[in-house]
């Protein structure tokens, strides 16, 4: 599990006697943002850098969304148009998905689409007040329900073959 953290990065560029003022967000592992600045001092055009680490969360194997943004969206948008952007990102992978079906190469766009549908689905979860533990025992009870049914499908595929 690597540390990510957020830095505001600043850097100053000389071009032409022109001097020009740049800054930008991003996460980045400790390695990750040595190379980046190190890229930026390579520059000759690099006269200054300046950066400040702002935010920090362990990267894990399961997917983080911030959900104090999702909060603000339902704040200042409202839950009726969040809950129509889930319908309308839903459909958006929906269309993707079967743009693959039809021999599209979109793994990105579905991807993305996917990538919409998490976020508002975790907004309608933080907007109906549903708990992670509630939805985890749901997963539960569907997971094993599957595979109760993979059980008995497979011991009929197995007993219709002799």
């Amino acid at each position: 599990m690597s540390e990510l953290k957020r830095y505001k990065i600043k850097y100053k560029q000389k071009f032409m006697e022109e001097i020009t003022e740049h800054s930008y967000d991003k996460w980045y592992t400790p390695c990750e943002l040595e190379d980046a600045l190190l890229a930026l001092y390579e520059d000759p055009h690099v006269i200054d850098i300046e950066y400040v680490e702002s935010l920090v969360y362990k990267r894990s194997n399961q997917m983080h969304i911030n959900e104090q943004v999702l909060k603000r969206a339902i704040s200042v948008f409202g839950s009726t148009r969040q809950m129509v952007m889930l319908f309308e990102e839903m459909s958006e992978l929906q269309k993707e998905i079967c743009k693959n079906f039809r021999g599209n190469q979109n793994k990105d766009h579905i991807t993305e689409e996917y990538a919409d549908v998490l976020i508002m689905m975790k907004t309608l979860q933080i907007f109906l007040n549903i708990s992670n533990d509630e939805i985890q025992k749901m997963i539960d009870f569907k997971i094993d329900r599957l595979n109760k049914r993979i059980e008995s499908k497979m011991k009929q595929m197995s007993v219709s073959d002799i």
